[in-house]
């Protein structure tokens, strides 16, 4: 995967009139396959229409969620806990690690009482001994379980998943 956008720096949240939105990604001449689909959270319906490809110029900037500067905020402590979900491995190389913002996301359960908070993390990695130039961009979260009147408990990192990128 050489590109992502799903929107999730700038959500469509409630009810809203037919809008539209737009993802901008930049395809290498040689793309074989390009998928797309939209999410729903929580209950809910989404419409679509009129979806289309169009081939814009180099001066409309890329909306590509799968750049370098997601991982923007460094925390030594949470960088740990994140490379402790990778398997040991002698031929990979750390290109950049860090987290894509400094405050914590609330995730709320359907009543609205806290479930737990996060902040994404990211690690690029390039590995030797692997049959292609790209890098792996393992997406990590740093989780804190809400334990009650205002309290979390301690950190945890959870994998989320690995894609192929550019490196950075």
């Amino acid at each position: 995967m050489l590109g992502f956008d799903n929107m999730d720096n700038r959500p469509v949240k409630g009810t809203t009139d037919w809008t539209k939105y737009e993802l901008v990604l930049d395809v290498p001449e040689a793309t074989t396959m390009i998928l797309y689909g939209f999410f729903v959270y929580e209950k809910g319906k989404a419409w679509a229409d009129d979806l289309r490809f169009e081939v814009v110029g180099k001066d409309v900037p890329s909306t590509n969620l799968m750049t370098a500067k997601q991982a923007d905020f460094r925390s030594p402590a949470d960088e740990r806990l994140m490379m402790a979900q990778l398997r040991p491995s002698a031929t990979r190389k750390i290109i950049k690690i860090g987290l894509s913002q400094a405050n914590w996301e609330i995730y709320k359960d359907r009543i609205g009482l806290p479930s737990y908070r996060f902040k994404r993390g990211y690690i690029w990695a390039k590995d030797s001994s692997d049959d292609h130039p790209f890098c792996k961009l393992y997406y990590i979260s740093i989780v804190l379980m809400y334990d009650g009147g205002g309290r979390y408990g301690a950190s945890a990192a959870k994998y989320e998943e690995t894609n192929l990128t550019g490196c950075p």
